[in-house]
């Protein structure tokens, strides 16, 4: 499946637009894999994030999104680089189901987010200017890994597309999804008596990116 992207020039580059027109993609092209890493691994990093939470900076803009966040693969210590190994082995598998077309995964780009009590992150795609500025976005297939404490100390959170239908933010999990859809997170609401910090909606979240013509 492809369509006609929309590009604009921002700062001497050429990037391709954030929205994607209504009905493009009228039921979510994803892929789960249940029990991708381990229930281990999952409370391990969670266990990181809070021996780590000083290097944590908050991110968005408060409406549209907020969130905890520390960028990078190597930022996010040895379950970046377990993580990464495992997308390499799986996504060629989650292609199809993703409508990507088939690729080589060059480089990788990740980030350990938590979303804390009311956090949330509006309307959106993933295929816009990379954080790291190319000129032509190569962004190829987004992937999300998603760890909380068990059981669940919080509500919400799901990753809802514009159909209406809502992925579990369920531990363990690892989701692939086309990158151009349009989804949203809804709001996390932390239970009562749980941990504010380890109580979060955690991930491991990014892209898989191919190589970009020019570059």
């Amino acid at each position: 499946m492809t369509f006609e992207r929309p590009f604009f020039d921002y700062g001497g580059g050429v990037y391709s637009s954030v929205n994607t027109p209504e009905g493009v993609y009228p039921t979510p092209l994803t892929r789960a894999i249940p029990n991708a890493m381990g229930a281990a691994f999952a409370r391990d990093f969670i266990e990181w994030t809070a021996a780590n939470r000083h290097a944590f900076t908050a991110g968005g803009d408060r409406t549209h999104r907020r969130d905890q966040e520390i960028v990078g693969l190597p930022a996010c210590g040895r379950f970046g680089e377990e993580l990464h190994r495992a997308l390499l082995q799986r996504y060629e598998e989650a292609v199809p189901a993703c409508g990507v077309e088939p690729f080589a995964a060059t480089w990788c780009e990740m980030n350990g987010v938590g979303f804390l009590h009311g956090d949330q992150f509006g309307w959106h795609t993933d295929h816009f200017q990379s954080s790291v500025n190319l000129r032509h976005e190569t962004k190829a297939i987004t992937f999300i890994y998603y760890a909380h404490t068990e059981p669940r100390a919080f509500t919400g959170g799901g990753l809802e597309f514009a159909d209406g239908t809502i992925v579990e933010p369920d531990n363990d999990l690892l989701l692939f999804m086309n990158p151009y859809q349009r989804h949203r997170v809804l709001p996390v609401q932390i239970k009562a008596g749980a941990d504010p910090w380890r109580g979060g909606r955690w991930t491991l979240s990014g892209w898989l990116h191919r190589t970009a013509a020019g570059l």
